[in-house]
C-alpha cells in the first residue's frame, strides 16, 4: 500500500481498493474512500503534506468498498462529497445495499462493512460530462453496468480512473463470476472504455496501468464465457438457485452467505441478459419459475 504520484496533479494510493488523488488549487481530492475509516486514513498518510489540505471525495459509485471512508472524512476533515446522481441515495442510505442484495430486511451477514457502509451526505450530485472542481477540468464518463450509474474520471492529462469497469487478471481468472448489475450495459461500457483515448488507467482493484486493452478483452471474454455456461445450465429448464448451485460446482466456488447473495445477483444479471437476447424465457411450472430456452 503506497502513494504513487503519476503527474504533477494526479496520483494514486494503490491498495486492495485503490484511491485516486487529484491536486487542487486549495489542496487535494480523493476519488473514492476505501472500505472503512482506516483505508482513507492510510491514503491520507500516504499523500502526507505533499498536496496540502484534504478537501473533497469524488465517489465513482455507491458500493461499500468505495464509500467506506466518506463518513469519517466528512465528520473529521469537513470534506465535501461529490457523487453520481444515480447512486447518491445509496450513499446517503447505504442500508439499501443489503436490502437490494437480499430482497427484504437483510440477514446479519450482509450488515458488515463489505456490504453496508456508514451513511454520508452527498453535497454535489454528478452527471456524465465536463466537470470543474476548483482548477481541475475533469471529464466524467458513464460507466454503468457494474452498478446502476457508475462514473469514470478522465483528467486533463488523459489519466482515466475506470473504477470497477475493468477488473485485473488475478480476479478475472481466479473468480470468473464478476459482479455486474446489468450485463448488457457493462459490455457496452467495456467497448466505451476501449475507444476513449487515455495516457494511463487507474483501476480500483488493479492500481495504475499504462495500457488495458488486452485486459478489457480478457474481461469481456470471461463475461461471455460465463454467460454461455449459464445458458447451458438452463438448457433443460431450471430455477435461478439451481443454476447458481450448478455454476458453483463448475467453477469450484465456495461461498459465505454474503458472497452467495452477491454472486446470486450476478447470476441473475446474466439470466436477464440472456432473456433480453431472446435466448431464455421465464416459465411457471407448479409453483416454480423456471428459466428455459426460447422455443422450448
Amino acid at each position: 500500500m503506497s502513494f504513487r504520484q503519476l503527474t504533477e496533479q494526479t496520483g494514486i494510493f494503490e491498495s486492495a481498493v485503490s484511491i485516486g488523488v487529484l491536486k487542487l488549487a486549495s489542496g487535494f481530492a480523493l476519488i473514492d474512500s476505501g472500505v472503512e475509516d482506516s483505508a482513507v486514513k492510510k491514503a491520507l498518510q500516504g499523500v502526507g503534506d505533499t498536496w496540502g489540505t484534504f478537501k473533497a471525495i469524488l465517489n465513482t459509485h455507491a458500493h461499500a468498498d468505495h464509500i467506506g471512508g466518506n463518513a469519517w472524512s466528512a465528520r473529521n476533515r469537513g470534506v465535501k462529497i461529490y457523487a453520481t446522481e444515480g447512486e447518491s441515495h445509496y450513499i446517503e442510505h447505504p442500508d439499501l445495499e443489503p436490502h437490494f442484495l437480499f430482497g427484504c430486511a437483510p440477514i446479519s451477514e450482509l450488515l458488515n462493512k463489505f456490504y453496508c457502509a456508514k451513511p454520508s451526505l452527498v453535497d454535489v450530485k454528478l452527471r456524465p460530462g465536463v466537470f470543474e472542481l476548483e482548477d481541475r477540468r475533469l471529464t466524467l464518463v458513464d460507466l454503468k453496468g457494474h452498478s446502476p450509474a457508475m462514473l469514470g474520471v478522465i483528467t486533463e492529462e488523459g489519466l482515466f480512473h475506470v473504477a470497477d469497469a475493468v477488473m485485473p487478471e488475478a480476479l478475472v481468472t481466479k473468480h470468473k463470476l464478476m459482479f455486474v448489475h446489468d450485463l448488457g450495459q457493462h459490455l457496452e461500457t467495456l467497448d466505451r472504455v476501449s475507444k476513449l483515448p487515455a495516457s494511463g488507467y487507474l483501476l480500483s482493484h488493479g492500481g495504475y496501468r499504462s495500457e488495458i486493452h488486452a485486459l478489457i478483452d480478457l474481461n469481456r471474454s470471461v463475461l461471455l464465457e460465463i454467460n454461455d455456461l449459464i445458458f447451458s445450465l438452463a438448457s433443460e429448464g431450471a430455477e435461478d438457485t439451481t443454476i447458481h448451485a450448478a455454476l458453483c460446482q463448475q467453477l469450484d466456488m465456495v461461498e459465505t452467505p454474503g458472497q452467495y447473495y452477491l454472486n446470486h445477483t450476478a447470476v441473475r444479471a446474466h439470466l436477464k441478459y440472456l432473456k433480453d437476447q431472446k435466448k431464455l424465457k421465464l416459465q411457471w411450472e407448479q409453483g416454480r419459475l423456471l428459466w428455459v430456452p426460447e422455443g422450448a
